[in-house]
């Protein structure tokens, strides 16, 4: 039987795999997503193209949001009895 440590513990490693997933997908391989264009700012890019970048962030921001939370469970569950 599991205890409730174990169980935050590995919920918090599910969010950090699914964080780190979302941050490489969508922080590291996006200079791949235009195309080769590349472009000192996110104005230089097309309407389409502008749009792409701005989700793209926010799903990299989301995965960075859940690595955060998942180490904080992680650390958590060291204190749960």
């Amino acid at each position: 039987m599991c205890t409730l440590s174990a169980t935050i513990n590995s919920i918090g490693l599910g969010l950090d795999i699914v964080g780190a997933t979302l941050l490489l997908f969508f922080w590291v391989a996006p200079q791949t997503a235009f195309a080769g264009q590349v472009a000192t700012n996110e104005f230089e890019y097309n309407e389409r193209d502008r749009k792409k970048l701005k989700r793209m962030k926010w799903v990299a921001w989301l995965g960075f949001g859940l690595m955060i939370l998942g180490f904080v469970l992680q650390l958590v569950s060291n204190y749960v009895t």
